[in-house]
């Protein structure tokens, strides 16, 4: 009984560390503390910020005009709340054949969807990006 026992302990505390050993992760672990400098440490957050990616709100897609109008209608209705301008910037940008405004930078799925809903009266065309997809 003893020996099952202590045997079953082995192997659990085996695992546990073999599934550690395999988990690699970027960051500053991996860099020996006197040779870190501000661009190695830009470099990671960079580096982490693209395999990650944020959620991302699109308003609409279509021509120019149709896109710098829908810019307009936003920066309108949603004049008088600056943090959600600082904390979210409209991003414009031209996949062949449309442009595309969107929000950009949400953490969570959440928060996305938050915004989504309130911003859902006012532009019919939107969507809800996730990271690493659709862009």
């Amino acid at each position: 009984m003893k020996n099952n026992l202590f045997n079953c302990l082995i192997i659990s505390l085996l695992t546990i560390s073999i599934g550690y050993s395999q988990v690699k992760e970027l960051g500053l672990d991996s860099i020996p503390f006197s040779e870190v400098s501000i661009s190695q440490l830009s470099d990671i957050y960079r580096q982490m910020k693209v395999e990650k990616g944020d959620y991302q709100i699109q308003l609409g897609f279509g021509s120019l005009a149709e896109m710098e109008k829908l810019k307009e209608r936003y920066n309108t209705l949603f004049a008088e709340d600056t943090i959600f301008h600082q904390k979210h910037p409209l991003k414009l940008s031209f996949n062949s054949p449309t442009y595309r405004l969107r929000l950009e930078h949400f953490r969570t799925r959440l928060e996305t969807e938050k915004a989504s809903k309130r911003l859902r009266p006012y532009f019919r065309g939107i969507m809800i990006l996730e990271p690493g997809k659709n862009n």
